[in-house]
């Protein structure tokens, strides 16, 4: 039930957004750290996804005081190398993976704070290998859903932490970050 309310929302609100005339460009650099309980592999460094950097674009619309954001991961989008075990073999094999994410947020603007929740479609790609050979590969389609805090710095200057909620298909235990966002 919640998947359609927030698919709803999603696509009245884009349609809006889209043919609004007054909407502004935003650009964004997040990072974050994913905590991920896969059965079959573990991490060798866990914290190894914290060094990668994600470039978003998107458009905003805000109606009196509240926000709609549009965002996407896809123009920046790149690979990222992370070193696991399989934990029935116990060899070390890489991982290497490929997230696109379309998110959708509602906020709330209170003077320079806005808290949101946001809804992602998300697709995973994810290939592994052992020395060099493809060992297998994986795509999987899912929703994941959040809250976001901005703090507005200057007007066109946002800066942003936000948590990811548990997903067990992609076996995503939970996820925070942290972003800065330039408003056109």
């Amino acid at each position: 039930m919640i998947k359609i309310i927030f698919t709803l929302i999603f696509f009245l609100s884009y349609n809006k957004i889209l043919y609004a005339k007054n909407f502004n460009v935003n650009l964004g650099l997040s990072t974050f750290y994913t905590n991920i309980k896969d059965p079959n592999y573990s991490f060798v460094n866990k914290y190894e996804s914290v060094a990668n950097v994600n470039f978003s674009a998107g458009i905003t619309k805000t109606f009196d005081k509240i926000s709609l954001t549009l965002q996407t991961n896809r123009l920046g989008n790149h690979l990222i190398k992370r070193s696991v075990i399989n934990n029935k073999t116990q060899k070390t094999l890489q991982n290497h993976s490929k997230l696109t994410a379309d998110t959708l947020l509602v906020g709330y603007r209170y003077k320079r704070i806005v808290p949101a929740i946001m809804v992602s479609t998300i697709k995973l790609e994810k290939s592994l290998y052992y020395n060099n050979i493809l060992q297998g590969k994986s795509k999987q389609n899912t929703i994941l859903t959040g809250f976001n805090l901005a703090y507005f710095i200057t007007k066109n200057i946002s800066s942003s932490v936000f948590y990811i909620m548990p997903n067990k298909k992609i076996y995503l235990k939970d996820s925070f970050g942290l972003g800065i966002n330039y408003i056109f």
